[in-house]
């Protein structure tokens, strides 16, 4: 089984590393910032910790490494998770639906 990844980032979002790791079946430990919740399900595809917090951290990827079941089946959660909500098919569909939101015009728009 891969290890988890643990991700320490006080700045990004729910970066294109964690999605990586977690498309490879790897169960992702990171900060609770942006939207790393937009991913990381906290118990179910990894850990949420606060941030900057060190020993949150290290614990959590010390109960994952403890728990191989569980690790194990954390990380088929995270590549159910990225191939149903991340998949080339949901991301045109989603820039699709923005696209049709720019070019509509509202209907509370003041003349233009």
């Amino acid at each position: 089984y891969p290890p988890p990844s643990g991700i320490v980032n006080q700045q990004d979002s729910f970066t294109y590393t964690v999605r990586e790791a977690m498309a490879c079946g790897t169960p992702v430990v990171a900060s609770d910032i942006g939207g790393m919740s937009e991913g990381v399900i906290n118990g179910v595809t990894g850990f949420l910790v606060p941030p900057a917090d060190s020993s949150a951290l290290g614990q959590a990827l010390v109960n994952i490494l403890q728990e191989r079941s569980r690790c194990h089946e954390m990380g088929q959660h995270c590549r159910q998770l990225i191939t149903e909500r991340f998949n080339m098919e949901c991301f045109i569909q989603q820039h699709e639906a923005l696209y049709y939101q720019i070019a509509t015009p509202s209907s509370g728009t003041a003349g233009a």
